[in-house]
């Protein structure tokens, strides 16, 4: 994170979103509001790969699996009722 430029008080600050984000995935009732903010948080960090001349892979391949993931669950939900 330091050699992308988050340090000191903007880690903290990161860290508070990640931790708020993936929180709010967690519970079912508040999934979609978290699908969205874990969405903006990976994106953010595909944006500063990619303006640093990193490869956005690991993000990017995160975000996909969280995608899917969600996109099987609801639809196994939906076959079921």
């Amino acid at each position: 994170m330091a050699a992308l430029g988050f340090d000191g008080p903007r880690f903290i600050i990161i860290d508070v979103l990640e931790l708020a984000s993936a929180t709010l995935f967690l519970v079912p009732k508040t999934r979609p509001f978290g699908l969205l903010l874990v969405s903006a948080v990976l994106g953010g960090a595909i944006a500063a790969h990619l303006g640093h001349g990193q490869p956005p892979v690991p993000p990017a391949a995160l975000l996909a699996l969280i995608w899917i993931g969600t996109w099987l669950r609801n639809r196994i939900s939906a076959d079921e009722v």
